[in-house]
């Protein structure tokens, strides 16, 4: 029992009150002084706030205890028992609508009085514990992030949150008890009303709320919406039972994740771009060197015909179909990030301003991305397509890092003086960086960051730690940055974030004076007059042996990197020049070219390839290649640049 509880008594017949007063006093309740009037109970109870009230129905004055508990009722929410000699049913009725805690006829008992108070401060206590729980209740579903929508057991709404009127675009006052398969047909885009009719819809609704138990595939699910002014978005949505003494609720904690279906959709576009980047590049390699033995072979058919033979037409469609194929091969190049560039000079600074105020972002709403440029930027000759698709890899990278947490990417651009310590910018590949004057692009996240194994791995071609955040498109920026003569250079812990730091060199800013190694001496002149063909294809050696022999141009032929520099040892003084291509497995171009140039400084080589000269030469000493030759090639264009640089037979 609680003895500290005050409790009003609101009584007319002074003995009768005096009466109660005493005997509550004796049973240990606090009672301040009684009032005979309901105007005066009023007055009291918003003064003191007691525990209970103990009314008399039949008041003096204007105001009777039935709207005197009334008020306080509504106002207070203080439990009142009535007390009263008539039960007549139309008093009882009245009484009845304003929820009392008890009814005691006059004259009681005193257990009788005793136990109805004890049961109104419980009940009143215990009803005041549910509405606080169900303010806190309610106060974490209108504060939640997440839409959340209640059904009753008949199937209808009944709680509709201000993140659920958000994301769906329809006002809770507009959909509380409708139907909740009434309201998703209205929700659902066309194409997929067809797919859940209003009765599967209910069915399934219904069979939840009476088993109890959310079934599988129903857990966890994710569909389109459409909103009122007809845009869609995607509701990422799982569904429970609440259960209750009287039935179940069913209960849906919905998520928009329409923006993270944007940017999975670009991630995925981006990987499948990529991967067909790979695919399209090496096929074109492979064509390329088909397509230089067709035009090869078609040069020499046509070179030993007559002049009026019937036969040139048809070597003429075919050679005409073998160019066209060529075109195909160029195209697939450029889609791979190898072709032909449209180079100009660019202000990397207004095009991170131009991407950062496109409407459709990569960048969540959860990821801050601050800009912080150097006023004055000097400009940069480079591809713009090709830088964007750096600036969305690298960010797009960082935003994988972050994951779902918020979080913070800045890119800030420079302008520095690189010198000797170019080298620290030759991440992922060994291709020398010149000294000078350059761009700096710094891209800094504070993600999830790389260990060393991921950091060794990073640009190889497919890596990809998606799980983890990280490798997304990596071996592509490194390929574009390259064939700008650029240079990388990544520092990452785990847990602290990621540093991106690109360079790329300022028009007209290179150093005067060359500082390479490899830079070539003037060469002796040379008396071979031979060539040596080095490619892994032996049907293009072939076909170029042909085309040379009309010439009386002598060939050797090696099909592999480490036989071509053999024989070129064996054979030195004979070999005047030598054809190498870039693209072989196992000691490619580059490497073969480094071993002529330590068996002879001097070598004389005509570097070939299908892919854009301007990649393939940064790799190289320029002074030490007499020039470059794209596949496919025509008859006339090799015999020229032969007959141009290979000594003449003495």
């Amino acid at each position: 029992m609680n003895t500290k509880a005050q409790i009003l008594i609101v009584e007319d017949e002074g003995i009768v009150a005096l009466d109660l007063q005493n005997r509550l006093r004796r049973l240990g309740y606090a009672v301040p002084e009684f009032v005979a009037t309901g105007e005066e109970a009023v007055a009291l109870a918003a003064e003191i706030l007691p525990d209970l009230i103990l009314m008399d129905i039949k008041l003096k004055g204007e105001m009777d205890g039935i709207e005197a508990a009334n008020y306080i009722k509504e106002n207070f929410d203080i439990p009142i028992i009535y007390l009263t000699a008539f039960a007549d049913e139309v008093t009882l009725e009245r009484a009845e609508h304003t929820h009392p805690y008890g009814y005691l006829l006059k004259p009681f008992e005193e257990h009788e009085l005793l136990a109805s108070i004890r049961m109104g401060l419980y009940r009143h206590q215990a009803e005041s514990q549910v509405k606080e729980s169900e303010r806190k209740f309610r106060s974490v579903i209108e504060q939640s992030n997440d839409g959340i929508l209640l059904v009753d057991d008949e199937g209808r709404i009944i709680e509709w949150n201000a993140a659920q009127e958000k994301m769906s675009g329809r006002l809770k006052e507009d959909v509380l008890h409708q139907f909740v398969w009434d309201v998703q047909a209205q929700m659902l885009p066309e194409h997929l009303n067809a797919r859940f009719p209003v009765a599967a819809t209910k069915k399934t609704t219904l069979n939840i709320l009476q088993q109890g138990e959310v079934m599988e595939p129903y857990r966890f699910v994710e569909i389109e919406i459409e909103l009122p002014d007809h845009s869609r978005r995607f509701i990422q949505s799982r569904l429970f039972v609440i259960k209750r003494e009287n039935g179940h609720l069913l209960a849906s904690i919905n998520r928009d994740v329409t923006q993270q279906q944007q940017v999975d959709a670009a991630i995925r576009q981006a990987q499948k771009l990529e991967s067909l980047g790979v695919l399209a590049g090496g096929t074109a390699h492979d064509l390329n060197n088909l397509l230089m033995v067709m035009l090869g072979q078609v040069s020499l058919a046509l070179a030993k015909l007559e002049p009026d033979s019937p036969q040139r037409h048809h070597l003429h469609e075919v050679m005409k179909a073998a160019e066209r194929a060529a075109e195909l091969a160029e195209n697939m190049l450029a889609f791979s990030g190898r072709g032909m560039f449209e180079i100009v000079p660019l202000d990397l600074n207004k095009l991170l301003w131009k991407m950062s105020r496109l409407p459709v972002s990569a960048v969540p709403e959860h990821v801050q991305l601050i800009l912080e440029l150097t006023e004055t930027m000097p400009k940069i000759e480079a591809d713009m397509e090709q830088m964007q698709q750096v600036l969305t890899k690298v960010i797009s990278n960082a935003v994988e890092a972050i994951g779902k947490q918020p979080g913070t990417i800045t890119i800030s651009t420079n302008v520095i003086d690189l010198s000797m310590d170019a080298e620290r910018f030759l991440q992922g590949t060994d291709h020398p960086i010149l000294p000078g004057r350059y761009v700096l692009l710094t891209v800094q996240d504070d993600g999830c960051g790389m260990d060393a194994d991921t950091q060794a791995k990073m640009f190889d071609p497919f890596f990809t730690t998606k799980e983890m955040g990280r490798g997304l498109g990596l071996a592509a920026v490194l390929g574009i940055v390259r064939s700008h003569g650029g240079g990388i250079q990544v520092e990452s812990e785990l847990g602290q974030g990621t540093q991106f730091k690109i360079v790329f060199m300022v028009i007209g800013e290179q150093d005067d004076v060359d500082v390479r190694e490899t830079a070539v001496p003037t060469s002796p002149s040379p008396t071979g007059t031979h060539v040596l063909v080095i490619d892994d294809e032996k049907i293009v050696c072939e076909a170029v042996t042909d085309i040379l022999d009309l010439e009386g141009i002598p060939v050797l032929q090696a099909t592999d990197g480490q036989t071509g520099i053999d024989m070129y040892q064996q054979h030195q003084s004979d070999i005047g020049l030598v054809l190498l291509d870039l693209s072989m497995p196992g000691m490619d171009g580059y490497e073969t070219w480094r071993g002529l140039r330590q068996v002879n400084p001097y070598v004389r080589v005509i570097l070939s390839s299908g892919y854009d000269e301007k990649e393939v030469l940064h790799r190289f000493d320029e002074d030490s290649l007499l020039g470059f030759l794209k596949k496919p090639y025509k008859l006339n264009t090799l015999i020229d640049m032969v007959q141009q640089h290979l000594p003449a037979d003495k």
